[in-house]
């Protein structure tokens, strides 16, 4: 989730929140907050850095 962070603040004029959960299943999700362009590319950038480390890309 860091390294996701990490990613879209770079990547787009956007912030980034962690929620938490309170329900039984404790989840915890990133919130990307932007205009509509800025976070797509900004999903389009972790997209595409989480594939180059996947496949053992040095970034």
């Amino acid at each position: 989730m860091v390294f996701a962070s990490d990613i879209a603040e770079k990547a787009a004029g956007v912030v980034v929140e962690d929620i938490k959960g309170h329900c039984p299943q404790n989840l915890i999700m990133l919130a990307i907050f932007g205009d509509t362009a800025s976070v797509e590319a900004a999903m389009a950038e972790i997209k595409y850095k989480l594939r180059a480390v996947k496949e053992g890309e040095t970034l």
